[in-house]
């Protein structure tokens, strides 16, 4: 048995879309070795990043402090967790509007390896990204659970709560971290294998896990201190469907994720009254994912057909595809705001290695990318997180080394 981020990687290849689509998140041969690498100094200097000239960005409603420096120090005082019900907040309404430019923090090396390099940003812009938390320049080491010799986080909620993985050998189990000091191992399904790719600002965990025997995997949802829970069980109408994997989870509890066999995803929408429904695939398209929902219960994924991904907005009544990004095939949405902003990847179908940042909204998208200054020595690869200021996190290459960034609108 290989470790999970190099079997998670082998797994993804094989069910994503007829063996063209690679995880969007790693350029091919830029990653270090997972087992640590010497990297020079990162800079030390915030960077303002000017505007293109017809692009849109959002403006934040407060603007965090963009300091870049990598410091140890006391771990931030977070409050303690809501209890976790999911709740029906109404939503937040926000007007984006053309920002002028954004500010470009460099978070560190990190480390990774496909799913490893999803980072994920709270409304307070706590960054989780690899296996740290940063906020306001000071980058916190988060610690495996008892039994654990190493820890991945994915996301973060409202009052700082993170959701992951952690390892150890061969097998790697979903993990929530309360604090950065304190992680609890969730477990699985029967199998050996689980992950977590989402938590709700009322710590609900959702991701997937093998079954007994390891021959498949289904989604789960994981609430309080329960125990993990087969969304195959919950469901109380809709499709026949295999839920396989759960991606994301809003405030009112509903999940999204994928359905169905390797080779032909479907993507999903179960709500927390256990509703299920099948959205997409678009027009001509065989295959999709579901990877992020909003407030509004408005959902970010991708369908394929086997030679090109299209990335797709669903507003609950209405499937819109989002423009490519020039030269890029295949496009994955990973994140999505209350303002139907959203960040992702293109790749490029003829070489895997090129990968790039890209943000949508109002019907155009934007590589990332080209809100660096000429000569910079960064190349944004995939942008996974993006809270309800406009703050966008993700990982890329500075030189040639991975490091996690986050963009500030200024």
């Amino acid at each position: 048995m290989v470790p999970l981020i190099q079997w998670r990687a082998a797994r993804l290849m094989a069910l994503a879309f007829l063996m063209t689509v690679a995880p969007a998140c790693t350029s091919g041969g830029a990653s270090p070795s997972p087992t640590g690498s010497v990297a020079p100094p990162s800079p030390t200097g915030s960077v303002a990043l000017p505007t293109p000239s017809d692009t849109p960005s959002p403006v934040p409603t407060d603007t965090p402090s963009p300091t870049p420096a990598v410091t140890t120090s006391p771990t931030p005082v977070v409050t303690a967790p809501p209890a976790p019900t999911p709740t029906h907040t109404p939503a937040p309404v926000i007007t984006p509007t053309h920002a002028p430019s954004y500010t470009l923090v460099d978070l560190g090396l990190v480390n990774i390896v496909t799913e490893s390099g999803w980072a994920g940003v709270n409304a307070t812009s706590y960054v989780a990204v690899a296996n740290f938390r940063y906020h306001s320049g000071t980058k916190t080491i988060v610690t495996p659970a008892p039994g654990q010799t190493s820890a991945t986080v994915l996301s973060i909620n409202a009052t700082a709560q993170m959701a992951g993985a952690g390892c150890s050998g061969d097998y790697c189990h979903a993990t929530k971290w309360t604090t950065p000091a304190s992680a609890r191992d969730l477990g699985t399904l029967g199998g050996h294998q689980s992950w977590s790719y989402q938590i709700s600002d009322s710590g609900i965990v959702v991701g997937f896990s093998n079954t007994t025997g390891d021959t498949t995997t289904h989604a789960f949802r994981q609430t309080g201190t329960a125990a993990m829970v087969d969304l195959n069980t919950v469901v109380g109408s809709g499709p026949t469907m295999t839920l396989r994997e759960a991606w994301g989870i809003n405030s009112s509890g509903t999940i999204v994720g994928w359905a169905g066999a390797n080779g032909s995803p479907r993507a999903f929408r179960l709500t927390a009254a256990g509703t299920l429904t099948e959205v997409g695939p678009l027009p001509g398209m065989t295959s999709g994912q579901a990877r992020a929902i909003n407030v509004h219960a408005h959902i970010a994924g991708f369908s394929g057909d086997g030679v090109h991904v299209v990335g797709w907005l669903y507003n609950g009544t209405t499937l819109t595809a989002m423009p490519t990004l020039a030269g890029y095939e295949l496009m994955h949405p990973y994140a999505i705001n209350a303002s139907d902003i959203v960040v992702g990847c293109g790749r490029k179908m003829s070489d895997d290695s090129q990968v790039h940042a890209l943000r949508y909204y109002g019907g155009t998208v934007v590589d990332l990318n080209t809100f660096l200054p000429g000569g910079s020595s960064w190349v944004l690869e995939c942008a996974t997180g993006i809270n309800d200021a406009g703050t966008i996190v993700g990982t890329g290459r500075l030189g040639t080394y991975n490091h996690a960034f986050m963009l500030v609108p200024a």
